[in-house]
């Protein structure tokens, strides 16, 4: 298992990004952004990639890990960039204690998957589309 980050928060501030990767490793990419207070957008993180120094490799597990900003939202959008989504891979974020997504209980996606979220005192509110903060990236 490789952990790619050590951030310096407490772990109910913790977004983490894990991914059991498959034969389609190698396609992978992700990126996480966030709102500013200024209603501009940053990117948080993204990987892998040459870019990176490092790439996926198949059946391997992964953990990325970010502090995130209370009341802010977030985009996390995983990518395949042949279309051919996890293949056999599973992936899931989670905030804190917190699952926001696991592909365990969901379809797989071919080119690009969104999940749009806010971190809230109270826990995690998932974002629709059309609510969303970032209404100029593609959808799935």
């Amino acid at each position: 298992e490789a952990m790619k980050s050590s951030p310096n928060c407490s772990r109910e501030e913790l977004f983490t990004f894990k991914i059991n990767t498959a034969e389609t490793a190698h396609q992978l990419r992700w990126n996480l952004i966030g709102s500013t207070a200024n209603n501009g957008i940053e990117a948080i993180a993204s990987g892998p990639g040459p870019e990176f120094g490092y790439e996926y490799e198949a059946n391997e597990t992964y953990y990325h890990s970010y502090c995130l900003t209370m009341g802010s939202k977030y985009r996390f959008q995983l990518m395949n960039s042949a279309g051919g989504g996890l293949g056999s891979g599973k992936y899931s974020l989670s905030y804190g204690a917190v699952t926001i997504f696991d592909s365990d209980s969901s379809e797989d996606f071919e080119d690009v998957k969104n999940h749009r979220f806010q971190v809230l005192a109270s826990g995690v509110k998932i974002l629709g589309k059309n609510r969303s903060f970032m209404t100029d990236v593609d959808d799935e």
